[in-house]
């Protein structure tokens, strides 16, 4: 099955995806200028000018930093070389990346007069590659066992939130202590989850807990898969600056990164009595398969997706989530977020 769930930030939308709607903060790089130089000597132009001096990075996110730095004291101008947008990355030395989608920083008009230029500032490097992708996973270790908020949940660095996710389908809020989903399911891609802000190891646990009420029509009756979201197999290019999660890359350069990259699975019934599913029990994923030792090292989130194939028609759901636990691991509630002041 094609997983096009998106970890929004919610999750893409947890989905414990991502819809894939956790976002990350971007530290902002700085603009780096020379120093200046001496009086000049006379003839040659300025060398300096702040280059894109307060200009917004190139077209992949960024503030540039100055491609070189203020022109000679005796110059008559501040301008010179047009400043390098940040490349798209998180902050390093010398300003880089900001919001995506900005236009490219641009220097002064170029400097003029006797005097030889400034000390070239350092420009806007690159952050690092981390900061465009693919991610590591920082594997954060549970705080807490339990979740019985299906808000913002968690404890301490462990913590995360739930979402519905895929068009049609609509997430009833009135009880925060389930999540309780309806609508109709009309594509691939429909469903709902429980998303990690922190990549997580959860490898001290031997699976998932839940309970799943409620009716699925469709294709396969009062069915779901339930989808383990683990950093290997979740595509970090659709959000590179705001879920900064995933270290799928889509081969070859153009596919679809949410149909290569797919979550590994395995399929559910729903029913009133609580089910535990063990990491034994899930297979799949791509182009990583699901490893029961390793995998639970680096997981995103997990989701429920609904079944539909290619000579489906629009089926209705009305389905609750509730009671989810860490197999294995003494039960501690998450409780609601209440993030550190």
């Amino acid at each position: 099955m094609v997983n096009r769930s998106r970890l929004n930030a919610p999750l893409v939308s947890l989905a414990l995806l991502v819809g894939c709607n956790a976002m990350f903060d971007i530290e902002k790089g700085t603009l780096v200028e020379g120093e200046a130089g001496d009086s000049g000597v006379g003839g040659g132009s300025a060398n300096g000018g702040n280059g894109g001096a307060g200009g917004k990075g190139g077209s992949s996110g960024g503030r540039g930093g100055s491609d070189a730095g203020k022109g000679g004291s005796s110059g008559t101008a501040t301008g010179g070389t047009s400043g390098k947008g940040g490349s798209d990355a998180s902050a390093g030395k010398g300003g880089s990346a900001s919001a995506a989608g900005e236009s490219s920083g641009q220097g002064g008009s170029g400097g003029s007069g006797a005097g030889a230029g400034g000390v070239s500032g350092s420009g806007g490097s690159a952050g690092g590659a981390a900061a465009s992708g693919p991610f590591e996973c920082q594997g954060i270790l549970p705080t807490c066992s339990t979740i019985s908020q299906f808000g913002d949940w968690g404890s301490g660095e462990f913590h995360g939130g739930a979402s519905a996710f895929g068009e049609g389908l609509t997430r009833d809020e009135t009880d925060p202590g389930v999540l309780h989903v309806t609508g109709m399911v009309g594509g691939w891609g429909r469903g709902f989850n429980l998303w990690f802000t922190w990549c997580s190891d959860l490898s001290a646990a031997t699976g998932i807990t839940f309970t799943l009420r409620g009716t699925i029509a469709g294709p396969s009756p009062n069915r779901a898969d339930f989808q383990v979201q683990t950093n290997s197999t979740y595509p970090w290019e659709p959000f590179p600056l705001i879920n900064q999660k995933g270290s799928c890359t889509a081969m070859p350069a153009g596919t679809d990164p949410w149909g290569y990259c797919l979550a590994p699975s395995v399929a559910v019934v729903i029913g009133d009595a609580p089910q535990t599913v063990m990491w034994a029990q899930i297979t799949g994923g791509s182009p990583v398969s699901f490893d029961s030792t390793t995998s639970p090292t680096e997981i995103l989130g997990v989701q429920w997706q609904f079944p539909w194939t290619p000579s489906a028609t629009p089926y209705a759901v009305d389905v609750i989530l509730d009671d989810v636990k860490l197999a294995g691991i003494a039960p501690t509630d998450c409780g609601m977020y209440l993030p550190a002041d």
